[in-house]
């Protein structure tokens, strides 16, 4: 029912916080990881898509499970496969819920082949299994299209696969905010406009929150020698670059927040005990600043008056809204 679609994305976001917390307790401490679970959950665009329709909550459920997966495989090369089989399942449903979830992927097969102990052999095998796994658990969005549409990467390319008018993807693209990766490395526009990025798109709205001002130096700076944590900063390095190199869209970064906030997390708190309460309030305070953001922007939508009761949701859902532009409720109840 309504009631328990409504619960989804949310549960989603929930589950992805406690994945953030089980975490850090399990491969660094636990203040890491209530650090990146808070510093996740507050964060305002979490709190939004929590209650919109959209698949990013699913897609960063499913994508830390697959992390977190492999971390535990990482840690124990002696055991049976069984981690790497459930991250490539967790991975393929990522997978399934929007192409831009596709590079996890290649992303994540090679965090897993660097981090593998073992001879290059294990390695590759590793990677392999992994792969084929997840390409496997992604496969039935692809026939499905294939089988509906005649073109398995619908709605892209559909004018080199099927003869009927073709969506305007490449609009859609644009509309999107997509960056053009080679643009970024062969002209100065697109260097500088890739290389600002962090402070525009952090700024833009206030969505974000300082997630990723705060995790890029860490990323630089951090040194994660034991596989779990390696495995976690080559996730959130390759994650981070391939959406920085071809998107701006904050909503397709959400996904890749909580491993982003967990090394910020696991670096800030391996820092000398001196420095910690001043790290800790840093977070606190960002956490702060999030969560009051994310209730006044709850608040200018009018969401609150229907979670309260004040308005009918079938009166709020007929108008149009920042988070709603186009809204079709009037034309289905007709």
């Amino acid at each position: 029912g309504d009631g328990l679609a409504r619960l989804l994305n949310w549960s989603c976001v929930v589950l992805t916080a406690g994945l953030c917390v089980s975490f850090g307790a399990r491969h660094a401490t636990r203040g890491a990881g209530l650090l990146a679970g808070l510093l996740f959950y507050s964060t305002p665009l979490v709190g939004v898509m929590s209650w919109k329709c959209g698949v990013e909550p699913g897609w960063a459920f499913f994508q830390l499970a697959a992390i977190a997966a492999l971390a535990r495989r990482v840690s124990d090369p002696e055991g049976p496969a069984t981690w790497t089989v459930l991250a490539g399942v967790l991975t393929g449903l990522a997978m399934g819920t929007k192409y831009q979830a596709w590079p996890a992927g290649l992303i994540l097969a090679a965090g897993l082949a660097w981090t593998f102990p073992g001879t290059f052999r294990e390695k590759i095998r590793e990677a392999a299994i992994f792969l084929l796994i997840a390409a496997l658990a992604a496969a039935p969005w692809v026939f499905k299209n294939a089988i509906l549409y005649g073109n398995p990467l619908y709605p892209f390319f559909h004018e080199r696969w099927a003869g009927d008018a073709a969506p305007r993807w490449l609009a859609f693209l644009q509309d999107a905010e997509a960056r053009d990766p080679l643009g970024v490395l062969t002209t100065w526009a697109g260097f500088s406009a890739w290389a600002a990025h962090p402070w525009t798109v952090s700024t833009r709205g206030m969505d974000l929150g300082p997630t990723l001002l705060l995790a890029l130096p860490a990323l630089a700076l951090a040194r994660m020698r034991a596989a779990p944590l390696a495995l976690a900063w080559a996730a959130a390095v390759g994650l981070w670059g391939t959406w920085s190199l071809t998107s701006s869209f904050s909503r397709y970064l959400l996904p890749h927040l909580p491993v982003l906030a967990l090394v910020l997390a696991i670096f800030l708190e391996a820092l000398p005990a001196r420095l910690r309460p001043w790290t800790r309030a840093l977070i606190f305070t960002a956490a702060l600043a999030n969560g009051i953001h994310a209730a006044l922007l709850f608040r200018s939508l009018g969401s609150a008056d229907v979670v309260l009761g004040k308005t009918p949701a079938a009166e709020y859902l007929k108008i149009a809204r920042p988070s709603y532009h186009a809204p079709s409720y009037a034309a289905v109840e007709f």
